[in-house]
């Protein structure tokens, strides 16, 4: 053979190895990232379309959906505050000012959005499905840490089309931000087995969960067990080691500075009387001897809670997830190895469950903290099944095995999804327009059970009025009250007011509206300040 007989063969050899090399390439790109990306998609579709309008009232597990209208105006009110005033607190009396020293994560960045691009309910939702999104992303490379391709494409979709997570994400609730930082600190404990310096990213991930909700601290355990694995992996490097735990004293140090302050404990009583008392007051002290741990059997035995809390808001993802905890558990009891991912994963489940049956409340945000170890273990459960029955071999199984399990699953949160799709209302938007166009352009001060959540698209003042929230007489009078905004039936807020303004029970509504449901809006304009 010639030489240049050799060197076309070269070329020619070289140019088909080029070919194959790069079009293998553009499939493993292509598998992974196809899957993260429509699970993304989806998650995005499902939660920006009718973005204005109302969550439903009723969900599918027959709780109340009216937390979703009023909790996130409510964790965002001092935001709105600095956004639409320059100023966090509207009046040296308001009382209704800690989530800015309890949350400051999220208070800041949202009043940094209002300030840039106005206060309003479309742009709480629009930051929170942002937050949310990341939260999704984060979780997915967390996923990817064990499983590929299809196993990884379901495991977003448990998240993306669940009813309950794409209702509460869009909703401006703490959770979902809470649960991306607490994903990002798994994440970075998991780069921190072969790469210490992770570590460091694992500390402030779960600081600035826990300065976004104090409910953070379920995750303190996997912290902990994350760190030790990771010593025990790369015990060549102590200094490194050193160094993180020289890190993590100071960055508790610090915490504790904002954690000891008078301002900060009071939020700390109040959470301990509300979520372990369900009692909405401010407690004189933190008494941990009052805990009632008689009652954690009872709620662990609770059929409501398991109907309507586990099982209603996980039917298909919750009893995976117990199965795939009690398999590992059986592993680990046959000396079998049990990686750490799972580890990792099993911790989070247990503490978030946990704290489940310690806290007195049950509505649907509580119950946030236990979505990402629910969807990562049901995931993982599938896909060590389909590893088993080998259906990356097997396209129909696989296909038919996912078929099943998308029926199974829109099976009781399709049906919800669809009737609010048919059905959507815009009750909140539109009572807070037509309270702009009544009131008009001049300076108002307004309070109610739901006065802050109808005038938050308004320039409008509002203010709590709670049981330990400027509830005295000479609070309320020092607003300056301009109207009263009242829903029937009446709430806490309108008897107090009567009873402590009797020529109240005089006035006659200058407006009246059909609100959410049974539910009546009735607007009172005062001739005079209260």
């Amino acid at each position: 053979m010639h030489g240049a007989d050799v060197g076309m063969a070269t070329r020619q050899h070289l140019q088909a190895w080029c070919t194959k090399a790069k079009a293998h390439l553009e499939e493993q790109a292509t598998s992974q990232w196809a899957a993260p990306v429509l699970a993304v998609a989806v998650f995005l579709a499902l939660r920006l379309i009718f973005l204005e309008a109302d969550p439903p009232l009723m969900l599918p597990n027959e709780m109340k959906g009216y937390e979703l209208i009023t909790e996130g105006t409510a964790k965002a009110h001092e935001a709105r505050n600095w956004g639409v005033f320059g100023i966090w607190q509207t009046h040296p009396e308001d009382g209704y000012q800690f989530w800015r020293v309890q949350s400051p994560c999220w208070v800041y960045p949202i009043a940094g959005v209002f300030r840039l691009f106005g206060a309003g309910m479309l742009q709480l939702r629009l930051y929170s499905i942002i937050v949310a999104t990341g939260g999704l992303c984060v979780l997915l490379a967390v996923a990817s840490r064990r499983m590929r391709g299809w196993p990884l494409l379901l495991c977003g979709l448990l998240v993306a089309t669940n009813v309950y997570d794409i209702f509460a994400s869009r909703a401006g609730l703490l959770e979902p931000q809470v649960n991306g930082l607490l994903a990002l600190s798994l994440l970075c404990l998991l780069l921190a087995r072969t790469k210490p310096h992770w570590l460091f990213g694992a500390q402030w991930a779960f600081a600035a969960a826990f300065f976004t909700k104090q409910s953070a601290l379920i995750f303190a355990p996997v912290l902990l067990l994350g760190w030790l694995m990771a010593v025990l992996r790369t015990r060549s490097r102590p200094w490194l080691h050193l160094l993180v735990l020289a890190h993590g004293v100071l960055l508790a140090w610090m915490a504790l500075q904002v954690v000891l302050t008078d301002e900060y404990w009071r939020t700390v009583q109040w959470n301990f009387a509300h979520v372990i008392h369900d009692e909405d007051q401010f407690a004189a002290e933190v008494d941990l001897s009052t805990t009632p741990w008689g009652e954690v059997w009872n709620r662990l035995s609770d059929d409501e809670r398991w109907e309507k809390g586990y099982l209603g808001i996980f039917p298909v993802t919750f009893p995976l997830a117990l199965i795939e905890l009690v398999r590992m558990a059986v592993a680990s009891l046959r000396h079998r190895r049990v990686d750490g991912w799972e580890l990792l994963v099993a911790t989070w489940f247990i503490a978030a469950f946990g704290a489940m049956q310690v806290s007195a409340q049950s509505q649907l945000r509580f119950y946030m903290i236990l979505f990402p170890p629910v969807i990562l273990l049901a995931a993982h459960l599938i896909y060590r099944i389909g590893a088993r029955l080998r259906l990356r071999e097997r396209p129909r199984c696989r296909e038919a095995a996912l078929i099943i399990l998308a029926f199974a699953y829109a099976s009781v949160h399709g049906r919800s999804y669809y009737d609010w799709l048919r059905e959507p209302s815009y009750t909140t938007v539109e009572l807070n327009r037509r309270i702009a166009t009544i009131i008009g352009p001049r300076a108002a001060v307004v309070i109610g059970a739901w006065a802050v959540p109808l005038t938050f698209d308004t320039k409008y003042r509002a203010y709590f009025v709670k049981r330990k929230f400027n509830s005295t007489k000479s609070t309320i009078q020092s607003f300056g009250v301009t109207h009263l905004l009242w829903k029937t039936p009446n709430g806490w807020t309108h008897k107090v007011v009567r009873r402590r303004f009797p020529r109240v029970e005089k006035l006659k509504a200058s407006y009246d509206w059909q609100g959410w449901g049974r539910h009546r809006v009735k607007l009172y304009e005062l001739e005079q300040p209260l």
